[in-house]
């Protein structure tokens, strides 16, 4: 333990194997309620840092990152004299309310962790952030439930949005601090981020966002085939000027629609119309068939997406694949509809309309008294073919680069 003044800590941190950058950029503190006032500007550290026991200068408000990749010392700072709990979820605590006093530190294995320090509101000074697993569901849940701004349950598809891969890849998942926050990127797309209401204004936002862009995140939501709303709710002023004060901008604005469930049996809403014929494919060659199809017909990310389909309808004209309709593809549990499409050369013979009902039908069958029909520009279309109503509207956000 060594005490030192000013606004910086020496840790006696001890490193199995680690890999340090050069810290390039100036350390700086702008917190105004801290005792010490603002720290001077200087370039620091050293470029090297050898293995075994050394001494770490952790700057208040520093930006850059510091890689640990097979073990190190997890530390617990207090500034008011008392020493952090020593818990398993390898945080570095420290208060903005007084000058840095006691510094403890455990030994434990960590597996790809990052911190990233912080400055935010006021009490808040250090933040980090770690890489979530399938064990941190539960509690990744129970935030979701505080935290979702949505007019949808997201806590109930938990699961799908965290932890179900896009067609741009694998989902990864951050959890900031003792699950203050949470986001998940998905290649270009920033597929959802939520933080607790009890800690926003205090800079977690910001550490999810400038991690999620460290990977290449750069589009909020409207993640084609695993999307929990196509953008940010048009009426959530607040989100949406956090984004525009982080060089975000509007693209583009779509909505989502509602339908009451019609009172149909699947077997009145699959009837032929004229010698076209619907069949449901659940399984084997004949799904295959119908993938297929979406596939050369509306390309590889719809048939990613109708490929999580509860249930699979298409419409054959002339002995051939004319269009298809599913459910439950996205967001299930939720009763959303679609994706769905027909043919170019045969829309107009009411075909998206039977396959429309066809999937109605089957969610109603299923338990649903309400559709979503999400990201839809067809208002006209769904209004006369099944009632639906517009329920929210949505702005998809694009950073722009500078």
């Amino acid at each position: 333990m060594k005490r030192c003044r000013g606004s910086r800590i020496l840790v006696d941190i001890e490193l199995a194997k680690a890999d340090v950058p050069p810290l390039s950029r100036e350390l700086f503190d702008d917190r105004r309620d801290h005792p010490a006032g603002a720290a001077p500007r200087r370039p620091e550290i050293d470029d090297v840092r050898a293995l075994g026991d050394c001494i770490a200068e952790v700057g208040i408000g520093q930006c850059d990152r510091m890689r640990v990749v097979l073990e190190q010392r997890s530390l617990a700072l207090s500034a008011n004299g008392g020493l952090a709990a020593a818990d398993g979820r390898n945080s570095i605590r420290l208060s903005a309310s007084g000058t840095p006093d006691d510094v403890a530190h455990y030994s434990r294995t960590i597996a790809n962790w990052t911190p990233v320090p912080r400055v935010a509101g006021r009490g808040t000074v250090v933040g980090m952030i770690r890489r979530a697993s399938r064990a941190d569901l539960p509690r990744i849940r129970e935030l979701l439930a505080r935290a979702n701004d949505a007019p949808y349950d997201l806590a109930a598809v938990a699961e799908e949005k965290c932890f179900q891969r896009g067609f741009e890849g694998e989902a990864i998942v951050s959890i900031d601090r003792d699950f203050e926050g949470v986001s998940v990127t998905c290649g270009k797309h920033l597929r959802l981020i939520a933080v607790d209401r009890e800690r926003r204004r205090h800079g977690v936002g910001r550490a999810l966002l400038r991690d999620a862009e460290s990977r290449g995140a750069h589009v909020v939501a409207a993640e084609p085939g695993n999307y929990f709303t196509p953008g940010v709710l048009a009426s959530d002023a607040t989100t949406l000027n956090f984004f525009a004060a982080h060089g975000y901008r509007e693209t583009a604005r779509t909505q989502n629609l509602e339908v009451e469930m019609p009172v149909l049996s699947v077997g009145q809403a699959i009837l032929p119309a004229r010698a076209d014929k619907i069949v449901c494919a659940t399984q084997g060659n004949d799904r295959e068939r119908v993938l297929d199809f979406i596939d050369r017909t509306f390309g590889p990310i719809w048939r990613f997406e109708a490929s999580h389909g509860a249930t699979l309808f298409s419409v054959e004209h002339e002995g051939k694949i004319a269009g298809f309709s599913t459910h439950d593809a996205n967001n299930r549990g939720l009763g959303f509809f679609g994706p769905t499409g027909v043919a170019s050369d045969l829309r107009g013979r009411g075909l998206g309309r039977q396959l429309l009902l066809a999937s109605l039908a089957d969610l109603h069958q299923h338990g649903y008294r309400k559709a979503i029909i999400p990201w839809t520009e067809s208002i006209d279309f769904y209004r006369k073919a099944c009632g639906a109503r517009l329920a929210h509207r949505f702005v998809i956000l694009r950073r722009i680069a500078t």
